[in-house]
């Protein structure tokens, strides 16, 4: 087995990084207008890239669920969105609605 030594300097050198970008999120934080037009346009870009990637997971499958046919997946979104619009807009319950259709689908042999 190899001696661990040399990767110590690796794993302070990985968590520095990652403390120096949240030090600088901490500093800019107080001076984000949430309610500004960049901000605004942020969450559209964040909204718009994760429909583009349920767009794909949905029409384009890899991985384990790749041999499933489209209507149990197309299915267990529209069951995630039905659920996260009555319960509020709340994202965990859509969440695990959708994932839970889509797993008792296929459980069930109804994929």
């Amino acid at each position: 087995m190899a001696d661990p030594l040399p990767l110590w300097p690796l794993l302070a050198l990985a968590v520095a990084a990652t403390f120096v970008w949240r030090f600088a999120g901490v500093v800019v934080a107080g001076r984000v207008d949430v309610e500004g037009r960049f901000f605004a346009w942020i969450a559209a870009v964040a909204y718009a890239m994760v429909a583009g990637l349920m767009a794909r997971v949905i029409l384009m499958p890899r991985g384990d669920i790749a041999p499933e046919t489209l209507w149990p997946r197309a299915l267990a979104l529209a069951i995630g969105f039905a659920v996260w619009k009555l319960s509020g807009k709340r994202l965990t319950w859509g969440l695990g609605a959708g994932v839970g259709a889509f797993a008792a689908l296929v459980a069930f042999g109804l994929a």
